[in-house]
């Protein structure tokens, strides 16, 4: 009688772990889907494939599938020498994206 108590106990926490690892590794997909635009910004979509999008995104949050592709990102800030009074200190950031050689 306890062994068949021990084997449903055990059954349920097995089947309890196997659905705790489906629903985070979906989660964790559609965490990574996700992007938000702050208010005032518009989103350029870069695609490996064709380049810059047409297309914008406005603000709010926004669902995207996104495919595995083999590049990274530079990312370069560049800050302006000291700001006066009249003339306001903008950094420049330079993004640009590096592809492996086929």
């Amino acid at each position: 009688m306890a062994n068949a108590n021990a084997t449903k106990v055990a059954g349920l926490l097995n089947k309890l772990a196997t659905g705790a690892v489906v629903l985070g590794t979906v989660s964790s997909l559609a965490q990574a889907s996700l992007y938000t635009v702050d208010g005032g910004e518009k989103a350029v979509l870069f695609d490996r494939l064709r380049g810059v999008l047409d297309e914008t995104s406005s603000e709010g949050m926004h669902f995207l599938v996104r495919a595995h592709h083999p590049f990274r990102t530079h990312v370069l800030s560049l800050f302006p020498p000291a700001s006066t009074r009249r003339v306001r200190r903008l950094p420049i950031i330079l993004c640009r994206a590096t592809s492996p050689p086929r």
